[in-house]
């Protein structure tokens, strides 16, 4: 019978060339991360050949972009969204105020309006900003039904306690039932919310890519509509603060719906 080789010193081999692989891959990114320049407040800086290149929202990055297509382009693909930044500056002077095309950084700007359906992603949507958005919306939606008067009479007729109780009421209270999910509801309904993005225009701004490009509200419009009204008082909560969000949120969505 043959002899037989150990397996300890093959093992030991193995283990030995797959740990020198591993200190290479180490040391490599070691050295590409120190010809990176430091971080300075909190921020990456940029390399100067980075800096001279195109924003991220106006192409699609190489590393992201597929060799070759694997379905075949329909006529139903095409479909031209807005690439002007003049134009997107005026629609958040529109929407913001006077100085609504400074209220937020350029690539913020385009975020805010970009749904994931643009360009399969890759350059970023506003899926989150609209998350964020839609809470600040309901809460200050449940302020103002609390702040509104109430359309409820204050004594109930017809109705005597057989005990001669009388239930507590108070001016600060009185409003309370306005806070219902049906109120906010209403308030905050798709169609409602899509009608006054239509009175802004954001249909001029949005991009996206719609299934059916000749039935657009087929396609969804109304709630990508709404959503980009949502994410953008979520991207001027994160770069200007709660109270600036808040305001646009009553003065600029809640206002023009009936509700002060």
């Amino acid at each position: 019978m043959p002899p037989t080789t150990p397996l300890r010193p093959i093992a030991s081999t193995v283990c030995r060339q797959c740990r020198n692989a591993l200190l290479q891959q180490r040391h490599a990114s070691s050295t590409t991360s120190s010809q990176q320049l430091p971080l300075r407040n909190g921020a990456a800086q940029t390399s100067p050949d980075n800096a001279t290149a195109p924003p991220r929202w106006s192409r699609t990055p190489e590393a992201m972009r597929a060799p070759h297509r694997i379905r075949p382009k329909l006529d139903q693909d095409t479909f031209i969204c807005n690439s002007d930044p003049n134009v997107l500056n005026s629609f958040y002077t529109r929407i913001l105020g006077e100085d609504g095309a400074s209220v937020l950084p350029e690539d913020v700007k385009w975020l805010a309006i970009t749904h994931k359906s643009f360009d399969q992603g890759r350059r970023g949507f506003n899926e989150r900003l609209s998350v964020l958005g839609r809470r600040i919306v309901e809460l200050q939606t449940s302020l103002a039904l609390l702040e509104a008067p109430s359309g409820k009479p204050k004594k109930l007729l017809g109705q005597v306690d057989v005990f001669g109780r009388a239930p507590f009421v108070h001016p600060q209270t009185e409003s309370v039932g306005n806070v219902t999910l049906e109120a906010k509801k209403a308030i905050t309904d798709k169609r409602r919310m899509a009608q006054l993005a239509e009175k802004y225009r954001v249909g001029e701004v949005l991009r996206w890519q719609p299934i059916m490009s000749h039935d657009l509200p087929g396609s969804g419009l109304d709630g990508i509509l709404r959503d980009a009204l949502f994410a953008i008082v979520g991207a001027v909560a994160l770069q200007r603060g709660g109270e600036v969000a808040n305001q646009v949120v009553r003065t600029r969505i809640l206002r023009p719906l009936g509700l002060s």
